[in-house]
């Protein structure tokens, strides 16, 4: 049984995405990562179509926390008292996310003081990619969706004297499918 005539046309292709990033200051521990994707642009060809767009991704990390020059912690220090307090409870009138990107304040993190500071590592990365779609045409309308998949290790490449991770390098698998209709 073939395809409707009026059913889409899809596509689907999968990019491997890597980058090389500095890291001040430096990094003991990942602690999350968040990923938006936006696509920028696409142009249809005959059973072809070219998209284009950017990965923005928030690295969530914990730097080397020194009490003996930041006193953030509560000074009773009992049970391990949390450097951050979590203002992104309900009805919390002004939150610490509150400046932050949409990618950060869905990560609002309490941390304990002997953890680290948590820092954000931002990066974005531009791709193209010519998924092939059986039938596609000049013109035809399409719907593009593109999300993060497999999320490969963060490989250190430089350490500074204590250990702690200056540069490294990142990478992802970026499944992008692309369905038609026409006009």
């Amino acid at each position: 049984m073939g395809k409707h005539e009026c059913e889409p046309k899809c596509g689907r292709v999968q990019l491997l995405c890597e980058s090389v990033v500095n890291v001040n200051p430096p990094m003991t521990k990942i602690v999350g990562e968040r990923f938006k994707v936006n696509i920028l642009e696409h142009t249809t060809f005959s059973g072809n179509v070219l998209v284009k767009g950017c990965v923005e991704k928030i690295t969530m990390y914990l730097h080397e926390h020194d009490h003996k020059k930041d006193n953030c912690c509560e000074k009773d220090g009992k049970d391990g008292k949390d450097c951050k307090k979590d203002n992104a409870k309900d009805g919390a009138k002004k939150s610490e996310c509150a400046d932050m990107t949409y990618l950060k304040e869905s990560y609002c993190k309490q941390v304990k003081c002997v953890e680290g500071v948590v820092h954000y590592l931002e990066s974005t990365m531009e791709f193209s990619a010519v998924v092939e779609v059986p039938g596609v045409k000049c013109g035809d309308k399409c719907h593009i969706t593109a999300k993060v998949k497999d999320v490969g290790d963060f490989i250190a490449i430089e350490r500074d004297k204590k250990g702690h991770v200056t540069k490294g390098k990142e990478n992802f698998i970026l499944d992008i499918k692309v369905c038609c209709d026409d006009k």
